[in-house]
């Protein structure tokens, strides 16, 4: 039996009037349908949040160098959708929950202040998305700071700042010198770390200046919240205080790690902080802004969604789906890579709906000019607890990460578990709906009974992990914010985490292999199909892609 069967027609008639297609389907057709499917659902879920912006340059390597950053950045995410569909379905219902919660929140605080008014100033859900993506930015360098009171002397003072050295760490060219002159305030790290970081210009620090061009690939730095400036001063001071004084203690209970507060707190040392929406409304609570009056309609004019891919996507899904019914009422058999195809149009459709109205391709961030700059420590503290924890990666200054978990509003939910939690549950259901759904290959022809039997062990441990591992890592979270009272305890409480991390490293290895088995079957079982998988249906002859 050779390896490919061309597909053989009766001969047409001398003069045909209408012609149909042969009511059979090839394995590139079903291939390419499938893959059709997959690449255009995982792009067009896709809403990054707003990029570093980068300083003006001039060429054509300048705007290579942007495009070179802002393509790579959006390569990594499709391949992480790609691999991991449910992660982005649940990172945008946990996204969607929190954009409710802030519109529901900052419009009650609006209401409250314009009431006298007879004003009525909606804060709507793109508001919301656009601020939790780093839309907006308060600016400072307008502002005259008001002078530092010293509680030890009774007077106003400033805290001492040593001049910084010529060059930078690590830097021995010269090639990061700033062309102001710089400030440098030393800050102890929560974790034991001690870091020399300037008050006006990030790029100073050899460990921040390696992040910055590893993320943006050599592309030059906006540097306009990078300047030197008496409010980045002033911020800065605060900023010294702020993380010299926090503990795990005083952390318990917001959900922060030392880790994510420092991270969070040192974008609050320039004179412009990109803030997300929970951060934003702190502030106009402080009065350090009014909130911004940006229509609706300018939002949806700087997002730059594709109509015409979505609709693509939309179309080919909703084809796919049709497919699949028509050959389980005509009980014809489906393949293993439409099944793993099917679940992957399930959490776009979640995908979907979480994103709509949802801001696309904003590059350029709004400006609030604020009204005075912070006052206390207890402000920046307020500031900075608010801000989201990242998961995977350490936070930038000039950005908020894609992986960011905002606050969701669960006020119920006081332990130092609790803003992570709906992430974890959303995550959970996403993870079974999507394991669930390869159990539909569960009869299906493979080309050996092992391979069956493995597919079906897959398909349970696709379904049972999902839960134990999301608890095993609240778990760890909680021992990490622990404060225990004896050493003894200390000393197991420092440990535990780290055993509980073991068990979800060997929980998320053998996930991993069970979601790479199934991907590798599904492409090896299309060479061991049975001929009634090649019939095709009523649902063929709509157009498609494939």
């Amino acid at each position: 039996m050779g390896l490919f069967f061309d597909v053989q027609c009766d001969p047409l008639p001398e003069h045909p009037v209408l012609v149909s297609s042969p009511k059979i389907r090839g394995t590139y057709s079903i291939v390419w349908t499938c893959l059709s499917v997959v690449l255009l659902c995982t792009w067009t879920v896709l809403h990054l949040n707003v990029p570093i912006e980068t300083e003006e340059t001039k060429g054509f390597r300048g705007w290579l160098r942007r495009k070179a950053y802002l393509t790579t950045r959006a390569t990594w995410w499709f391949l992480v959708a790609l691999v991991a569909p449910e992660l982005i379905a649940c990172a945008e219902v946990v996204k969607r929950l929190a954009a409710r919660h802030n519109v529901k929140e900052t419009n009650r605080f609006r209401g409250e202040k314009e009431r006298e008014n007879n004003q009525v100033a909606e804060w709507s859900l793109s508001h919301a998305f656009l601020a939790n993506m780093g839309g907006f930015a308060i600016t400072f360098k307008h502002c005259e700071p008001p002078p530092v009171h010293d509680a030890a002397t009774g007077s106003s003072t400033s805290r001492d700042i040593t001049a910084a050295p010529s060059t930078l760490p690590g830097d021995e060219k010269g090639l990061l010198k700033s062309n102001v002159s710089q400030q440098v305030v030393e800050i102890k790290h929560p974790l034991g770390k001690r870091f020399d970081l300037p008050v006006a210009d990030q790029n100073n620090s050899d460990k921040l200046a390696f992040l910055f061009r590893l993320r943006t690939l050599g592309t030059t730095l906006w540097h306009r919240d990078l300047e030197d400036s008496e409010a980045a001063k002033h911020n800065a001071k605060f900023v010294q205080s702020c993380v010299r004084d926090e503990t795990r203690e005083t952390l318990a209970k917001t959900g922060h790690s030392p880790t994510s507060f420092y991270d969070s707190v040192m974008g609050l040392r320039g004179h412009t902080w990109v803030l997300e929406g929970s951060q934003l409304l702190k502030a106009a609570e402080l009065g350090i802004i009014d909130l911004p009056t940006v229509r609706t309609a300018e939002i949806e004019d700087r997002s730059k969604s594709d109509n015409i891919t979505t609709a693509l996507a939309l179309g080919q899904s909703l084809w796919f789906g049709v497919q699949l019914l028509f050959r389980a009422v005509q009980d014809l058999p489906t393949t293993q890579l439409e099944a793993l195809t099917f679940g992957f149009v399930i959490c776009s459709a979640i995908s979907f709906a979480m994103v709509w109205g949802k801001p696309k391709n904003v590059n350029t961030r709004i400006e609030i000019r604020a009204i005075r700059c912070p006052e206390s420590v207890d402000e920046v503290r307020g500031i900075a607890i608010k801000g989201g924890i990242p998961q995977w990666f350490r936070r930038s200054p000039a950005n908020i990460n894609n992986d960011t978990v905002h606050a969701c509003g669960f006020k119920h939910l006081k332990s130092s578990i609790g803003p992570s939690l709906p992430m974890h549950i959303a995550g959970c259901t996403i993870a079974l709906i999507f394991g669930a759904v390869h159990f539909m290959a569960w009869f299906y022809q493979f080309p050996t009974p092992q391979e069956q039997f493995l597919w079906r062990i897959a398909c349970i441990v696709l379904v049972a992990l999902p839960l134990p591992i999301s608890a095993l890592m609240l778990c760890a979270q909680a021992l990490r914010l622990a404060s225990p009272k004896t050493d003894r305890k200390a000393k197991l409480v420092k440990l535990m985490p780290w055993l509980v991390d073991g068990v979800v490293i060997l929980m998320d290895t053998i996930y991993v292999a069970a979601r790479l088995f199934i991907m590798v079957e599904a492409a090896r079982s299309l060479f061991f199909l049975p001929r009634e998988a090649y019939t095709t249906t009523a649902a063929w002859d709509i157009p498609h892609i494939g």
